[in-house]
């Protein structure tokens, strides 16, 4: 279901409109970043998450590092408490509400 919400988005992505013209200064965006992460899973006809675990995480090492889209496919015995904000304050956020 992501990656078909990715698809969508970043073919939209033709429709914005730049908050900026061309070359007159730079805007932070992270939907290009999205975009080039969709592109690699294209052309490598592999998820962004194994790339990244391929090329990135396992050569220098860090073979605990993990992914919302692995977390949610498994126990969450693991994982550290995650938090949010509230009105109250800070607050445990259930991981089912990342689903």
């Amino acid at each position: 279901m992501a990656v078909i919400i990715v698809a969508v988005m970043c073919r939209s992505l033709r429709y914005h409109k730049p908050a900026l013209p061309f070359r007159e200064g730079y805007v932070y965006n992270n939907h290009m970043y999205v975009l080039a992460g969709y592109v690699a899973e294209v052309l490598e006809r592999q998820s962004w998450e194994q790339l990244v675990r391929k090329h990135l995480l396992q050569p220098i090492g860090m073979t605990s590092t993990t992914f919302v889209r692995d977390v949610l496919m498994t126990s969450h015995s693991e994982l550290a408490e995650s938090c949010g904000w509230t009105d109250d304050g800070c607050a445990p956020v259930d991981i089912q509400l990342l689903e």
